[in-house]
């Protein structure tokens, strides 16, 4: 019986550890590291749970004590003796694996992230990016202890699919995600969230626009995903918010979100940010606050009205609710050590090209964006020059973080040319048209779409795209239809369709050609 029970219990003691440090690999590794093995998946299957480790182990010591055993044969004596070396040594080192791996989970100083998306933020409607009419003092004092980066071009004028490349680093013909509403990020994108999870971040998100709730799967990664709409601007509240507005003006925050629930405002999205930061956590967190504000249609609350445009007026707004936000994450034990990011989806036309809104066209208007970094400790008020594509964003502050991407993720266009690819489905989706795409170098930006003549635009002599210049530089222009039918020629595009809560949805917030202002 000793050999049995030797073998026994270091099958048992080898299965066991087997399946605590799969376990444990599987929780604090990166995305994608099990995917690249076979092996370690069926291994990691078979020993559903420690005990059952332990006894496929020992079971698998107990054949091989029947299997070898002899009384006369000493060979086979032997071999068993050897075995069971071999299983001691198998069991101490994955003991010595398992105590190495707590090296995958990040340092306990790691800087935590708050990230800060704002839905249609212009660039240039912010006092570090130019404007002088701006009042927004906490993004330029962010732009003043930080890094700004000048020109960011989003990869859409939709928040769906320009949000799902910010978290991915890939342009929607990759993603798939190619319009509000229709489509689903599918579960095999890497997120942001998931690589930071991988490394032993507390994740959570707190939403304020129906286009990024969890049902079109951009909740990827996050333990802690708050997208409860409130149907805010209507009865009391919107007569406790439109006080001093004109009868006609109160009417109308009667009237608009009838009865759908399909966003929050900027004060309800920084009370519900300050409260998850107030929970603490022994890990560092990435936090994302998406901000609804300045989406159209803009009235701000009567606190900012002062501003000429209503526009700006709400730009003040959800400044000073971001301002409210920092104050909170700066009074925080650990706020110091957070790395602050501030991004929009896309921009906005603003009348410009006899154009108001944004979903419809590509205008540089509807797709720069602001992009600000603030890292733990460091004041800067650096400028960077180098123009960025959204699906550079992520892998910009993972660097920030000091974090190294998988082989072919969150990719970084260091040291090669800028190229910025940026789409529209609206026509498709609206109008029963073909969907417009514009791909942009840092001098070029051409926009396409089937059944329109295609068009050039020099943007070193002609920053407001005003002159067609397409026939004057046929190379140039062939050059850049060649590089865009290779994006969208290999284009994940799987609708789903809009049930009708979702519709209602779209409606309301304007994605389907209700677009009001």
């Amino acid at each position: 019986m000793r050999p049995m029970l030797r073998f026994a219990l270091a099958g048992g003691a080898v299965g066991g550890l087997a399946k605590l440090v799969l376990r444990y690999v599987q929780e604090t590794s990166p995305h994608g590291y099990l995917d690249a093995g076979l092996p370690w998946i069926f291994l990691g299957s078979l020993l559903d749970g420690v005990p059952i480790g332990f006894a496929i182990g020992a079971a698998c010591g107990v054949l091989a004590t029947v299997l070898l055993s002899s009384k006369a044969d000493g060979a086979a004596r032997a071999l068993q003796s050897r075995l069971v070396t071999a299983g001691g040594a198998l069991a101490l080192g994955l003991t010595i694996l398992s105590l190495l791996l707590p090296m995958l989970r990040p340092r306990a100083d790691a800087p935590n992230l708050l990230l800060i998306s704002v839905d249609t933020l212009r660039a240039d409607r912010l006092g570090c990016y130019g404007s002088t009419s701006a009042r927004t003092p906490n993004i330029d004092a962010l732009a003043l202890q930080g890094t700004l980066w000048e020109t960011v071009i989003a990869a859409a004028p939709v928040t769906l699919p320009a949000t799902c490349t910010l978290m991915t680093g890939i342009d929607p013909p990759g993603h798939g995600v190619q319009y509000n509403g229709y489509y689903v990020l599918d579960a095999s994108q890497l997120t942001l969230a998931e690589f930071l999870a991988d490394r032993g971040y507390e994740t959570s998100a707190v939403i304020g626009n129906f286009a990024l709730e969890h049902r079109f799967g951009i909740d990827q990664g996050f333990g802690s995903f708050d997208d409860e709409m409130t149907r805010h601007m209507r009865g009391e509240e919107a007569k406790r918010r439109a006080t001093g507005v004109t009868e006609e003006g109160e009417t109308w925050w009667r009237n608009h979100l009838r009865t759908q629930d399909s966003q929050r405002s900027a004060d309800e999205v920084t009370d519900a940010a300050i409260a998850v930061l107030k929970q603490g956590g022994q890990r560092p967190f990435f936090l994302w606050a998406h901000y609804m504000d300045p989406h159209g249609p803009y009235r701000p609350p009567a606190k900012f009205r002062g501003a000429a445009d209503p526009y700006d007026g709400e730009v003040s707004f959800v400044d000073h609710e971001i301002g409210r936000l920092l104050r909170e994450l700066d009074s925080q034990p650990d706020g110091r050590r957070t790395l602050v990011v501030l991004v929009a989806d896309h921009g906005e036309s603003l009348g410009e090209h006899d154009y108001t809104g944004h979903v419809q066209q590509l205008w540089e208007e509807t797709l720069r964006v602001p992009f600000i970094a603030r890292l733990p400790g460091v004041t800067t008020g650096e400028r960077v020059t180098t123009p960025l594509a959204g699906r550079d964003v992520a892998g910009e502050i993972l660097a920030l973080l000091g974090l190294e991407p998988p082989s072919g993720r969150f990719g970084r266009a260091l040291g090669k040319p800028f190229l910025s690819f940026a789409q529209t489905y609206y026509a498709r989706f609206a109008e029963e048209g073909s969907p417009r795409y514009a791909l942009r170098d840092e001098r070029w930006k051409l926009l396409h779409e089937a059944g329109r003549d295609d068009r050039l635009f020099d943007l070193q002599t002609d920053p407001r795209e005003a002159l067609d210049v397409g026939a004057e530089h046929p190379d140039r222009m062939n050059e850049m239809l060649e590089r865009l039918y290779a994006r969208i020629g290999e284009a994940l595009d799987s609708p789903v369709g809009l049930d009708d809560e979702t519709a209602d949805m779209m409606r309301e917030l304007g994605y389907l050609g209700d677009e009001e202002r």
